[in-house]
């Protein structure tokens, strides 16, 4: 068992390290902003009422990540119910050219336009960078319909693409 001033420290270390991905991952995974702001904060709290079952300190992004699905699945279930979210992606950064913020913006709309399970995939291997075993075990799927679903959503992004050009 933790000791209490040990487990507030490894917590706000792991904050720390993470919230970036972790609010990245729910902010590509919602399309809003306040949503992905208010999983973020529901995964941490759910995190810490659970921290015990965390054996090894090394997988502590793959166990937030788990959380925070748990709780965007939640919300889609509850709030959403399988309906896809327009994005309001503001970008804010005054050094990206109009054209940047357009490629991004068609990214991110075109990224909402796949499956919970096409999309959920992109993200852990492209912008958290797990392998096809760890996307794997993550999600308890076999190795190859994670490279199914991974093909397969690259091939719509494309097909997105190509209709737009």
């Amino acid at each position: 068992m933790w000791k209490k001033k040990s487990r507030e420290k490894k917590f706000s270390l792991w904050i720390n390290s993470h919230h970036g991905a972790m609010y990245k991952h729910a902010l590509w995974m919602t399309g809003n902003r306040d949503i992905a702001t208010d999983l973020v904060q529901e995964a941490y709290y759910q995190a810490w009422n659970s921290i015990g079952t965390l054996k090894d300190d090394a997988y502590a992004l793959s166990w937030l990540l788990s959380i925070l699905r748990r709780c965007s699945y939640r919300e889609y279930q509850t709030k959403i119910k399988d309906k896809q979210i327009t994005t309001q992606l503001n970008i804010i950064e005054t050094q990206k050219t109009k054209l940047e913020q357009y490629e991004i913006i068609d990214l991110e709309q075109a990224i909402q336009t796949l499956s919970k399970n096409h999309r959920e995939i992109l993200l852990l291997h492209y912008l958290h960078g797990f392998s096809y075993d760890e996307i794997s075990k993550q999600l308890n799927i076999p190795t190859g319909t994670v490279m199914s679903r991974l093909s397969r959503a690259k091939d719509m992004l494309k097909k997105h693409f190509q209709v737009l050009t």
